[in-house]
């Protein structure tokens, strides 16, 4: 255990020191003492090294810097303020070892960090071995592609569906990026959908040959759903011939748009709506039908978006699937972002692939 008077007296040492190789040595010494007892320290002397340690870290090269940012880097309670200190060096070979390992820093500090340095420390901050979904949203939008390309494969990053929207936009063109998203396991279906729509054949094959069960799955995710008519109770079968009439003559007579779908949706009318959605984005009845009888919100979210309607439509459609068929309504805020972030010509490729 190191003894506070010890510690004292090397701190006072190292204030009086006058020159840099001294500054530089004693550094060493303290990080030697802190490292060796690390375990041992009071928040008191914890503190007490943090204020010498930053002060001298100011006085002292790049290459000692350096040094003391790799060997303090995987102590869970290293002085914090130091650690702070040279993870936002402009030194990226100061940075880098705190910003890819240490557990002091907060997730506040990685996203001040990726927002105010350099790629270099957003590449370090990429490569930790966890990385929050605030910390991600951050990389994706501006990192680079080397960033993109790492935090894509880096299994402990976690996203968010702002974040996976954004890495997936960022793939487009981009066979080695469009891969790596396409790999992770933790995809939402949806985004995977817009990743394979846009993907290139070579990527779609690689990504088909590394997922071979979960592939068709997903490809046929939008037509394929669970029989629900079969257990839902009599009294809520689906009878569409007075539902036909009543949206046929408006469509007859040219007249049948956006604001009846919604219209529909907003009054409860699961067959209007059904035939009308079917009808306004040119897809079979009974992919309609499952679009909104489908427990996940993607397929609604894609036709109403090839169709060229609005959010509002949108969720109209999502407050029917909770009304009408005991589905939970989802947590609409994905979904907006989910819908803003897809492009109408990517939700119609997404169509003929699943039709």
């Amino acid at each position: 255990m190191i003894e506070q008077q010890d510690l004292l007296l090397e701190l006072e040492q190292a204030r009086a020191s006058g020159s840099a190789p001294r500054w530089a040595e004693m550094l060493r010494r303290l990080t030697d003492l802190f490292i060796n007892g690390a375990m041992h320290l009071s928040d008191e002397q914890i503190a007490l090294f943090d204020d010498v340690v930053e002060q001298l870290s100011e006085r002292i090269e790049i290459a000692v810097r350096a040094e003391l940012a790799e060997r303090l880097a995987p102590i869970p309670n290293a002085p914090p303020n130091t650690i702070r200190k040279l993870a936002f060096d402009r030194e990226i070979a100061v940075a880098a070892p705190v910003l890819s390992q240490s557990p002091r820093l907060s997730d506040n500090d990685l996203v001040e960090n990726a927002k105010t340095m350099g790629q270099g420390h957003l590449m370090a901050i990429s490569r930790r071995q966890s990385v929050s979904e605030v910390v991600t949203d951050v990389l994706v939008v501006r990192g680079d592609r080397e960033v993109a390309y790492t935090i894509a494969g880096n299994a402990g990053a976690k996203f968010s569906t702002r974040g996976f929207s954004a890495l997936v936009a960022r793939s487009v063109g981009d066979d080695s990026l469009c891969e790596r998203v396409g790999l992770r396991p933790d995809v939402p279906r949806h985004l995977y959908l817009q990743l394979l729509a846009e993907a290139s054949g070579v990527v779609r094959t690689k990504l088909k040959n590394a997922n071979p069960l979960v592939f068709p799955e997903i490809q046929q995710a939008i037509a394929s759903v669970a029989d629900r008519m079969a257990t839902t109770a009599a009294s809520t079968s689906r009878s569409y011939d007075a539902a036909r009439s009543a949206v046929e003559w408006r469509r007859a007579a040219g007249i049948l748009d956006e604001n009846d779908l919604r219209e529909f949706a907003l009054a409860g009318k699961f067959e209007e709506t059904t035939i009308a959605l079917s009808q306004l984005c040119w897809v079979p009845l009974a992919f309609a039908e499952r679009a909104i009888l489908q427990e996940r919100p993607e397929s609604v979210l894609i036709l109403v978006k090839a169709a060229g309607h609005s959010w509002l439509t949108a969720k109209a459609l999502l407050a029917l699937r909770a009304l009408s068929c005991g589905i939970m309504s989802d947590d609409l805020d994905e979904c907006i972002v989910s819908f803003e972030c897809l492009k109408r010509s990517t939700a119609e490729k997404v169509l003929q692939l699943c039709i």
